[in-house]
């Protein structure tokens, strides 16, 4: 095979590898924007209650908890916040990717 043809196969390759991690980062994106929503509907959820001492049920892995509602709120926001610099970060990542 000549250099030319070498090189062009080696671009391809490079480039197909870079198209398959922006797909890859694209669906965790998609995933994590899910996540993402599900804590909103949750977090309004929790300003809805009318019980302001009640004890929601919250799912954390595979087990169900009683939790403070203050406690929940917070736990809820954090994870809040680190959705969304995980979503913003791949965004950039993927910017950098297509660029």
């Amino acid at each position: 095979m000549s250099p030319a043809a070498q090189q062009v196969k080696q671009l391809l390759a490079d480039i197909e590898a870079v198209a398959e991690e922006i797909l890859a980062d694209k669906e965790q994106v998609i995933d994590l924007d899910k996540k993402r929503q599900k804590n909103r509907e949750a977090l309004r959820a929790l300003q809805k209650m009318e019980d302001v001492k009640g004890r929601p049920w919250i799912c954390i892995g595979n087990m169900f908890m009683k939790m403070p509602k203050d406690h929940t709120r917070e736990l809820l926001e954090k994870e809040q916040a680190t959705l969304e610099t995980e979503i913003q970060n791949l965004r950039k990542k993927m910017k950098r990717n297509v660029q």
